[in-house]
């Protein structure tokens, strides 16, 4: 199964407006399943969440959502 790292960006709880990262390891068959997984993470209520990434073995980017953005299946084409 293909591994996935999830990575949540989060505000600090010191006060000083810092961010700060949580990694995470995700096995998920497919680039589907494994954003289904972050989107789940996302659903969750977090008052400090500012942002998440996903990205595959190769740490290419396979999903993302900043604060303020709508959920969306792909990130946006550049």
């Amino acid at each position: 199964m293909p591994a996935y790292t999830l990575r949540q960006f989060l505000r600090s709880t010191e006060g000083d407006g810092s961010v700060t990262d949580e990694t995470r390891d995700i096995e998920a068959a497919s680039d589907g399943e494994a954003i289904q997984i972050a989107q789940a993470v996302v659903a969750e209520p977090h008052q400090d969440l500012v942002g998440i990434e996903l990205t595959d073995i190769d740490e290419r980017l396979v999903w993302s959502l900043r604060r303020g953005e709508t959920i969306s299946p792909r990130p946006q084409d550049v």
